[in-house]
Formats: structure tokens, sequence, C-alpha cells
């Protein structure tokens, strides 16, 4: 019923008058074993602990010069995830000097990591090493006489996440700033928790002037805005286009959810677009009037595409050639054949591609009954909705023509008539 105990038999042999005797004593070392065993259990579980760390586990020892000085440091042991996090071998490192693994002149980081071997004081530093363009999370310790451990992380990725946060921020916080923007956002109650911006100017508020106001409360007077906060509370996204006063707003709505996908609100963003709806409605309006330029002119005037298509024609096109814009608009010019055809076509074509457009050129054209127009023909490329186009102009002049020829007869009569009283008057005072 005793407790079991752990002995170290020891042996001797004594020599009597009668030859020999052998002695033996019995120690309890049960404490012994007992400690032994749990130093053992530690050192297996400290193994396993660093083996399976998710930080970088190195030991070194510092090199001294002959003066006593601090030179470099040696790699004494390391363990696997040194491997991973470095792309150095265990087999490669241990025994080196850290000026010859890391091939620079300096071993990295000498100063700091002697310092804390040398001192006893254990450091905790954050440290770039441009060698290989990493940031790393250093935990220093001493270790022996003239040694220290190093606990590593590599923290790249997310110091240089942070940074892009950081420049993002910036850069948001700069459209915000600068641009007639609103961001807010509302708690699932529909309160607002964020509402900063420039654009809350237009409106007559200050930054967070409305946090903790119920949407439903404040814009009470626009039914639709209301609408599209609880369409987003009850997680659909909206967009919507919302006039309040004077100012125009197209405004996204975001719902947000929990790690649990239960609402947790919603976040968002309105643009006035009132300077952007005024100038689209201004280039309408210029649009509107160039159309009807376009389609009063007493010009015939088409526009055809590179493939030879009509893309518009004007109402006096529909007067000269009998047919209606849905029977032309869609067809080549040789599809619509017969239609103020040009006597000399090609050289035109060839003189408009050499230079880009043609200007008050009189020539005669046939139309489509198969008379003879006398007309000016303009002609130049032009850009339409980014395509290249030609645009053409034909006024007829043959009243002119006749007028002038008219004109031209009248004079030649004249002179006619004028030369002969000449003659009669020359013929009179000579008989004179």
């Amino acid at each position: 019923g005793g407790v079991p105990k752990t002995v170290r038999l020891s042996s001797f042999r004594v020599s009597t008058g009668a030859g020999y005797r052998i002695g033996s004593f019995l120690t309890d070392v049960t404490e012994l074993v007992a400690a032994e065993r749990a130093l053992r259990t530690r050192e297996q579980q400290l193994q396993s602990l660093f083996n399976n760390m998710a930080e970088g586990v190195a030991l070194h020892e510092l090199v001294f010069d002959m003066a006593g000085g601090v030179r470099d440091y040696r790699l004494m042991d390391v363990f696997p995830q040194f491997e991973a996090l470095l792309g150095r071998q265990r087999d490669d490192v241990v025994g080196r000097l850290a000026t010859d693994i890391y091939g620079t002149a300096e071993a990295p980081f000498l100063e700091e990591f002697s310092r804390v071997a040398l001192s006893g004081e254990a450091n905790h530093l954050e440290l770039g090493f441009e060698p290989m363009d990493r940031i790393f999370d250093i935990s220093v310790a001493p270790w022996g006489e003239a040694g220290f451990a190093t606990i590593f992380s590599d923290i790249t990725s997310r110091r240089r996440a942070e940074q892009a946060l950081r420049e993002s921020e910036a850069l948001l916080r700069t459209v915000v700033t600068n641009l007639p923007v609103v961001l807010f956002a509302f708690d699932p109650e529909g309160r607002f928790t964020l509402s900063e911006g420039r654009g809350l100017q237009a409106l007559g508020l200050e930054p967070g002037q409305v946090v903790g106001q119920a949407v439903a409360e404040l814009y009470a007077a626009h039914p639709n805005i209301v609408a599209a906060a609880q369409t987003a509370l009850a997680g659909q996204p909206v967009h919507l286009l919302s006039r309040l006063d004077e100012h125009l707003f197209e405004t996204w709505y975001v719902p947000i959810v929990s790690p649990d996908d239960a609402p947790a609100g919603v976040i968002g963003v309105a643009i006035d677009v009132t300077e952007r709806e005024r100038a689209a409605q201004a280039l309408r309006d210029s649009e509107a009037a160039l159309e009807i330029i376009f389609d009063e002119s007493p010009f015939v005037l088409t526009i055809v595409d590179a493939e030879g298509r009509y893309r518009r024609v004007n109402r006096e096109f529909e007067r000269r050639s009998g047919l209606t814009r849905d029977e032309v608009v869609g067809r080549t010019t040789a599809e619509v054949a017969g239609l103020f055809q040009v006597e000399n076509a090609a050289e035109l074509a060839a003189r408009m591609e050499t230079e880009g457009q043609l200007d008050q050129l009189e020539m005669r054209c046939i139309l489509p009954d198969g008379s003879y127009s006398d007309g000016l023909f303009f002609s130049r490329y032009v850009q339409v909705q980014g395509e290249r186009m030609v645009l053409t102009a034909w006024q007829d002049i043959s009243d002119r023509k006749a007028a002038e020829d008219e004109l031209r007869r009248t004079v030649e009569r004249l002179e006619q008539i004028n030369a002969e009283m000449e003659r009669f008057t020359y013929t009179v005072s000579h008989d004179l």
C-alpha cells in the first residue's frame, strides 16, 4: 500500500582478509527522474511549438572582432517557418555568418540585435529589409551569454494594404471635400450614422448635422427618397434620381449585412448632378435647334456614312427627290439609283478623299425625273457620334443661272445696239 519509489542502486567491492565482499546502497531518485521527465516533456512541447508557429524563429550568436567589438552574428539554429518566410533552407544557414547568408556588407539590424544580446533587455521592432523588399515584425530576446533569439513574421502585405487603404482614404477624402458628393449611412432603424461631403452645401447642411435623425422624418416631403431607403434596408440596392429644392441628385443605396447575413444598415453616395443635367439639357436644346436648321434648310442636305448609307436627309431632299426619309435612310447611294447623279462623280470622290472637303463647286446634276439642274455643291467630312461621315449640301441655282444667261443676252443685245448706234452716228456725221 506504499507509494512506489524510483531508486538508484550503486555497488562497490570491499577487500577483506577473507576475500572480497560486495557492498551496495540505494538512493531515492524519484523526484530527480520526475524532474528529468518533466524537462523532456517541456522540451518536446517547446520543440512542437516552434515547429508549428506561424512566425519564424532563429537563434543567433554574436561574433566579435579582435578589439572586442561586434562585427557580425552567426545563425546557430532555425525552425521550420524560418525557411518558408525567408526562402532559405536550414542546412544552408546554420553555422554561417549573417553577412554571408544575406549577401550584405553588414549583418541585418546588427546594432538593434547586439544591443539586446549585450544588455539582456528584450525588444520589439518593426523593420524594413531592402535587399528582400520586405517588412518584418520582430521580437528579440537575449539568449545565452552573447546571443539572441528572434521571433519574426512578414508583415509586408499587411503594411502595404494599410498604406493602400490610407491612400484610398486620402483620395476619398479629397473627392468628398472637393466634389459635389454626399457620403451617407444609416443603421437598420433608418437613422443616419454618417453624413459627409461638399454636396451637403447645396442642401444647406453641415457635415454630420443629420446624424441621429431618421430618414423617414428628415425627408418626409420626398416619398421617393423614403421609399428608396426602405427598399435598401430590406436588402435591395437602389439607384435613384431625386430633386431637392433646385438641385438634382443621383443617389446609390447599398445594403449592408452582418457576418450572419442580418441587415446592418445602408451605405450610399449621392452626387449633385444639377450642372450636368443643365449641360445635358442645353446640349439637347442645341441639338434640337440644329435639327430644325438642318431640316428647314433651303439646301438639299444629306449625311452618308463610311459604307455609303444615308443616315439623315432633310425636307428639301424629300421635296426634290419625291422620296420620304423612311424610303432613303439606311439605304446606300447605289440603291437609290438616279437620285441627284453627278456627271463627274468619280473625280469628285477622289478630290474629296484627298482634300477632305469640296466648297462651292458649280456643277450640273441629273434630277430623278431625268432633267438637268445647275447647282452649287458642298461636301466635307464630319464626326457624328465618333463616326466619320460625309455631309453634302446642294443648292439649285438654275433660276440664277437662267437670270445670268438672260442678263448676258441682254448685255449682248445692248452692246450690239450700242455698236449699231455708233456706226449710224459715224455715218451721219460723215455724210454731213
